[in-house]
């Protein structure tokens, strides 16, 4: 195996009876840890040193996390509105235009989110749960 492709995410799609590589944008290395899409159009990828990368249906596109902390979950359930959880308390919510930190005190990482129309759930280490009311701006608070 060439040690540069190591060190670059794999990313595979299925097309009818096979899986096909899709390469990530030039730059992007590291482990990948989460994926979620609202469609074939819309998903992101998230991993190490706050690395996120979105699939626009033609090609990956990096986008600025604004952290260098792991990212081991990521999940949407509308175009251009995301969240993200990783390492020691770091979550991300994005917007249409941008991710941007959602501030707290939990110090603990976070492995786990997911949600519905009203509310966020997050797991992390040592039973950790959260829950964010659902919100359309930086305003939102972990409880």
């Amino acid at each position: 195996s060439n040690p540069s492709e190591r060190s670059n995410p794999i990313i595979r799609r299925r097309i009818k009876d096979y899986w096909e590589r899709v390469f990530p944008p030039e730059g992007v290395s590291g482990t990948l840890y989460g994926i979620w899409g609202t469609g074939a159009n819309n998903i992101w990828a998230v991993g190490e040193r706050g690395m996120v990368i979105y699939w626009n249906g033609t090609k990956w596109e990096i986008e600025r996390s604004g952290t260098t902390q792991t990212i081991h979950a990521v999940w949407a359930d509308r175009p251009n509105s995301a969240w993200a959880v990783g390492d020691e308390g770091t979550i991300l919510f994005r917007d249409r235009w941008q991710w941007n930190p959602i501030q707290n005190t939990i110090g603990r990482n976070l492995h786990s989110v997911t949600g519905n129309e009203s509310t966020i759930w997050i797991g992390g280490d040592m039973g950790t749960t959260l829950s964010i009311q659902r919100c359309t701006d930086v305003s939102c608070r972990p409880r």
